[in-house]
């Protein structure tokens, strides 16, 4: 099993890319193409939470590391 993949078969990764006042713009990307899994996790309903799951990563991600350079705090879903 390739490690870069999810077990469905696509590929999913951040993003990072830094900002003028110090903040770090976070992407998430989730890549189905040239596999199985995108149309049949659609078919199945299981992509409709995905936002939602893609927001607490990221307010996690937000509550663990903001603050050790003592950085602003943004909201997922914006930058910073």
């Amino acid at each position: 099993m390739n490690p870069h993949r999810h077990p469905a078969g696509h590929r999913w990764r951040w993003e990072l890319e830094p900002l003028p006042d110090g903040g770090t713009e976070v992407t998430e990307v989730c890549d189905f193409r040239g596999n199985w899994s995108g149309p049949v996790l659609v078919f199945l309903g299981m992509l409709r939470a995905n936002g939602r799951n893609m927001a607490a990563t990221l307010s996690g991600l937000r509550d663990r590391f903001a603050g050790e350079a003592g950085e602003r705090v943004g909201q997922p879903g914006g930058t910073s």
